[in-house]
């Protein structure tokens, strides 16, 4: 079966983050102790059970008998490395500050037993099991392969095995015969094929040479609906339009500002035009289906107020407001950031477009303030495992791994009070219903504050997941995390 991806993945090393291609890949190599079923519910895969001992204390037993592709068995041993790798000083991984704050050790109790034991309570550590950075990795692999692992060498528990892969061309993944599960998986061969032109995907799939889309333009979708042979899937979604300011510098160091742009940008307009109706508008943190949403907090657009407040903070007619949004150069993107441009026009404000590609954005955005190209940038989050902690940690707590805006750190905007709201929600589980009620009004107080007074970012909109496949792909199945899994997919004909 191909597989088309507009994009690259930035690395295929799991502890590495490699943005929403190389998950799309790696999941498909890799495993992790758990997953979730199409309900939602928490499942084994390289776990079999698993029990809390304590608050501080999980043993989990592990699936007997599964071999990395290249022959290894699997033991504990293989487990701890790969939690050792999150957690140790020098860690290179990702989110390692998050590991390093909760995790004090891995231990092998026994070669198909191990107990993770934290430092604080964690209570969505379940959940970050499905993190692609704890997929689990060959120990003496790794270490034998002097630094190619992830780039040119891979050893996973998967259901398919790394064929060739040419950089910003193609890449091959191949049935692992030795599957632990001999049932699956049923294709023998995956190709992903980087397409990156719409014309080019659309006639691909059209002429049966590929038989999956994903992420395609949402302008071309309505195109695929009227093609015969060829089908849309469609779910609603985590996926996150996201507007950072560089709050460092000028002019986004003024709240008053920040709150301007906040209200002059018509937010239905971004999902009917956008994002071709094929979204929702994000008002508190959370999309509407989420447990933690309140409904009662609205931003509507209100453009005298906004021009008051660039009055205030001395912009006028005779010293407009000039500044440069730097975009991801996916349609999606773009088309949203010339919407903002219009908008922002109608208040005397010129917005200069500055679109880059994924990667030099994402770069960039970590970078300090004073080296951006540019004074906000729009992009993409995905809260890949759905929890209240990572639609708001990793970008509004001043420890977040991905706090582009450097909210509530040093030199940006300081509000110790929505700091301490965010940490006292973090600590309450999604899962347990009375810490769900005990959550919501912190959740819903810390929205106010951060996204309609500081305005650090603007969460614009929660756009759906959506492919395109032929009409012969069976048991396809998305997520409102966008992780398609191809280990159960066949072709009937």
């Amino acid at each position: 079966m191909t597989i088309i991806q507009a994009f690259s993945p930035k690395t295929l090393n799991p502890i590495v983050d490699p943005g929403g291609p190389g998950f799309q890949i790696l999941d498909q190599v890799y495993e992790n102790l758990t997953w979730v079923d199409r309900q939602g519910n928490i499942i084994g895969v390289l776990a079999t059970s698993w029990e809390q001992i304590d608050e501080l204390t999980h043993v989990f037993h592990l699936r007997e008998g599964v071999k990395f592709h290249s022959g290894h068995v699997m033991t504990a041993d293989d487990v701890v490395f790969t939690f050792e790798e999150l957690y140790k000083p020098d860690s290179i991984a990702t989110f390692r500050t998050h590991f390093q704050r909760y995790m004090a050790s891995a231990v092998a109790l026994d070669d198909h037993t191990v107990q993770f034991n934290l430092k604080e309570p964690w209570p969505i550590f379940m959940s970050f099991l499905r993190a692609p950075a704890t997929k689990i990795v060959n120990k003496e692999f790794v270490l034998a392969s002097n630094g190619a692992h992830g780039s040119s060498a891979w050893d996973g528990t998967g259901p398919y095995v790394m064929g060739q892969w040419v950089v910003d061309s193609s890449l091959v993944l191949n049935r692992f015969e030795g599957y632990w599960n001999p049932e699956l998986p049923y294709l023998d061969r995956l190709v992903y094929r980087l397409i990156p032109e719409p014309s080019t995907q659309f006639a691909t799939m059209e002429t049966g040479q590929a038989q999956v889309l994903l992420d395609p333009e949402f302008s071309e979708l309505n195109r695929y609906e009227s093609q015969p042979g060829l089908e849309v899937v469609s779910v609603p979604s985590n996926n996150t339009t996201v507007l950072s300011f560089a709050t460092m510098k000028a002019p986004f160091d003024d709240v008053r500002v920040r709150q301007a742009v906040n209200l002059g940008i018509d937010r239905n307009m971004l999902v009917q035009i956008g994002l071709r109706g094929r979204g929702e508008v994000a008002q508190d943190f959370f999309p509407t289906y989420h447990w933690a949403h309140d409904p009662t907090f609205t931003q509507e657009r209100d453009v005298d107020r906004a021009r008051q407040l660039l009055l205030d903070a001395g912009y006028s007619s005779a010293n407009p407001l000039r500044f440069t949004l730097i975009t991801g150069n996916q349609n999606i993107f773009l088309d949203q950031a010339q919407i903002i441009q219009q908008n922002l026009a109608e208040l005397g404000v010129q917005v200069d477009l500055l679109p880059i590609d994924y990667t030099a954005l994402s770069a960039m955005t970590a970078s300090p303030h004073a080296d951006w190209q540019g004074h906000a940038a729009i992009y993409r989050i995905t809260p890949l495992r759905s929890t209240a902690w990572e639609f708001t940690n990793y970008m509004f707590y001043s420890g977040g791994s991905i706090n582009r805006a450097r909210y509530n750190v040093a030199g940006g905007p300081i509000n110790k009070e929505a700091d301490q709201l965010i940490e006292e929600a973090n600590g309450l589980s999604d899962f347990i219903e009375a810490d769900r009620e005990r959550a919501r009004p912190l959740y819903a107080q810390a929205a106010r504050m951060i996204l309609a007074e500081d305005v650090p970012v603007l969460l614009l909109n929660f756009w759906h997941n959506a492919d395109v496949i032929a009409s012969n792909v069976e048991n396809y199945y998305l997520y409102e995390v966008d992780q398609p899994l191809f280990k159960d997919v066949w072709l009937s004909h």
